[in-house]
């Protein structure tokens, strides 16, 4: 059964309180749409992100390809570490990759993005029973439902976060790891250029 998310608009502006859908697309084409966005944020993103993305890339590989469970490793210092790391939580590497998507080339986030939008649907009325009906989104009504440019971006963005939560979720924990390492490797560094009467002899 595919997913779908209630999305209420707030603020003072002219769509606040309207209620609008996001369906998700098939497995199918939710891994298309992937696919295509990861390759787009890694060809347009700024140098002080590549390695979060393209570590991000392999780490999704890395975890659909694991074998059981595997143990933690037992690093040094862990939790000193981790509190230096940026936020790997889900939630806030889904908001980075949302965040940046909206900033591949242009034509490429056109094609991408509307085809997030027409995943969604607008509140339109009350049935008989109660129940609430939504219409799907077009390029003919979409005026008389949303009425700001806003509306249509947390749209996108949130139909995006919809679309791509997978691989988030499955490279996040490896993700970490590879930054924990790495924080490991420039603390050692940094140890040896500060105390060079521990370097290991030429």
């Amino acid at each position: 059964m595919r997913r779908v998310q209630t999305i209420r608009i707030t603020g003072n502006n002219r769509d606040a309180n309207k209620s609008y859908r996001i369906h998700e697309m098939s497995a199918f084409d939710t891994e298309t749409f992937a696919s295509r966005a990861v390759s787009a944020l890694l060809r347009a993103l700024p140098m002080n992100l590549s390695d979060i993305f393209s570590n991000a890339a392999s780490a999704f590989v890395l975890s659909i390809n694991k074998q059981g469970d595997q143990e933690e490793e037992n690093w040094p210092a862990i939790e000193e570490i981790e509190e230096k790391l940026v936020d790997f939580s889900t939630e806030s590497l889904a908001g980075l990759f949302a965040s940046q998507f909206f900033n591949v080339p242009f034509p490429e986030y056109r094609e991408l993005s509307t085809q997030l939008l027409w995943q969604c649907e607008a509140f339109k009325l009350m049935d008989a029973n109660g129940l609430e009906v939504y219409e799907k989104l077009t390029p003919d009504n979409l005026d008389i439902y949303v009425q700001e440019a806003s509306t249509i971006y947390t749209l996108k963005r949130e139909a995006f976060k919809l679309h791509t939560d997978f691989f988030i979720r499955e490279s996040a924990p490896d993700l970490k790891r590879f930054f924990v390492r790495a924080r490991i490797r420039q603390q050692a560094l940094d140890s040896l250029m500060q105390n060079p009467s521990i370097s290991p002899e030429p």
